[in-house]
């Protein structure tokens, strides 16, 4: 790990207005939370923002997300700091970048010396357990901190995970409070939501509407999981996919609900911070790419983000541009916990109250880091730049895009602006210079990794 604590230490150096220590003490007592107060920290797998009510889809697609939002804030420019699941919850769980953290994959063991969030917690006497839904996150990868950790031996369903929250939750010592991590895969492809949920999302004909989705280019590359490509099989109506995808995540909504109803009934909820917030996006056919999370682009990038903070504004909607490295600062500022390194983020508290935020509105940009650091991506205003590490990837070229012109970064002008291209490359040339690949370590031959390479996750 010596050639990532370097990196670190290089991007430090290079890139200072990227971060930013917790809040100053002078502030943390006007933000700190009474004693008591509770942490319910919810990732939604693979969840693209515009599936979610509270930002314009179909109001029955997830009713409970859009009555929580009413009753904290919903962050309209979020972003993950990568497109891969367990770098990007560790990122939150850290309030690093994976360059600082080490983990590029789903794979790669946390290393020793990295405190965490739910560390910090356990510190400060809250009670600290985790519910993942998949074997590839937690305790078999060095995730800390927490007093309870229910492993997950396969992919669980969202009904599943709900019912141990909601055991656990209804024998916990209501005296000490909690920081209760709760991970939902079931957005995640292959689309499978509940036969219910997919009578009320689809009445087509899946078989019609053209060329199969099996002979398309990306299935045809070898691009897909194994476990996707079966899936999907011969099917060809293009509105089967997204009605399937919609379909689980109002389940995920559906169950997701019971947990804040038990809040509510328990009188939890006034004693209890809520967050939901997505690890990465999805494409569903955008670009090319088809049921999967690879590259930067807006689709893998800009997720749905929700906190509601006990006695905070209600109805917010802040439009200033936020990461997943805020997350932890929030949290410290919040709950006047202690994370023993500097945090890359800035605060959401004075969000929160609906004020601005002179650190976040002066953010010059952000970064975002792909799995296995193969690609990186910063964004300056309106313009993002997404530049190739592993060059011998196809597809790998510099590709500029015009946010406010081109939401959907259809045009590439990498080669008519030149200058900006410049520009913002000299923000990536620490990623650059770090190589192909950031060096890690993978686990050991475990059933989690078996899995994943059964699935065609992992080759």
């Amino acid at each position: 790990m010596l050639r990532t604590g370097l990196l670190a230490a290089i991007l430090a150096a290079l890139l200072p207005a990227a971060c930013s220590k917790p809040a100053e003490n002078s502030e943390i007592p006007r933000a700190r939370l009474p004693k008591g107060t509770s942490v319910l920290f919810v990732t939604l797998d693979t969840t693209r923002r515009d599936f979610l009510s509270p930002y314009g889809a179909d109001p029955r697609f997830t009713p409970r997300l859009s009555a929580l939002a009413a009753r904290g804030a919903t962050f309209l420019n979020a972003f993950s700091q990568t497109n891969n699941t367990n770098p990007a919850h560790l990122t939150m769980m850290t309030g690093l970048r994976a360059a600082d953290h080490g983990v590029f994959d789903n794979l790669t063991l946390l290393g020793d010396g990295v405190d965490t969030l739910p560390l910090a917690f356990h510190r400060a006497g809250f009670e600290t357990v985790a519910f993942p839904s998949v074997p590839h996150v937690g305790e078999g990868l060095r995730w800390r901190g927490y007093d309870r950790l229910l492993p997950a031996v396969r992919e669980l369903e969202a009904h599943e995970t709900t019912e141990r929250v909601l055991t656990w939750l209804s024998t916990r010592d209501e005296k000490r409070p909690f920081f209760a991590w709760v991970h939902y895969w079931d957005a995640h492809a292959p689309y499978t939501p509940p036969e219910d949920v997919q009578r009320e999302f689809y009445h087509g004909d899946p078989y019609s509407g053209g060329e199969p989705f099996a002979k398309r280019p990306f299935f045809q590359s070898g691009y897909a999981p194994k476990v996707v490509v079966q899936w999907i099989g011969q099917k060809s109506d293009p509105e089967y996919p997204r009605a399937m995808y919609a379909g689980e995540i109002h389940n995920i909504d559906r169950e997701l609900g019971r947990v804040l109803e038990f809040l509510d009934r328990s009188r939890g909820a006034d004693r209890c911070a809520v967050i939901v917030i997505a690890d990465h996006g999805e494409s569903l056919g955008e670009h090319d790419i088809f049921f999967d999370h690879r590259g930067l682009y807006e689709t893998q990038l800009h997720i749905p983000f929700l906190l509601r903070v006990p006695g905070f504004p209600a109805g917010l909607r802040p439009a200033t541009r936020v990461s997943q490295l805020d997350l932890a600062p929030t949290l410290v500022e919040l709950f006047g916990v202690n994370l023993e390194h500097e945090l890359r983020g800035s605060s959401l508290v004075p969000l929160l109250r609906g004020e601005p935020s002179e650190a976040l509105e002066g953010r010059r940009w952000l970064v975002h880091e792909a799995n296995r650091n193969t690609e990186v991506a910063v964004r300056s205003g309106r313009w993002k730049l997404i530049w190739p590490i592993e060059k011998e990837r196809p597809g790998a070229v510099p590709r500029l895009f015009d946010l406010e012109a081109d939401p959907a970064e259809v045009h590439d002008l990498s080669e008519s602006r030149g200058d900006v291209v410049a520009d913002l490359s000299a923000r990536l040339r620490p990623w650059i210079a770090a190589g192909a690949k950031a060096p890690h370590h993978e686990v050991a031959e475990s059933d989690a990794v078996r899995r994943l390479k059964a699935l065609g996750y992992v080759r």
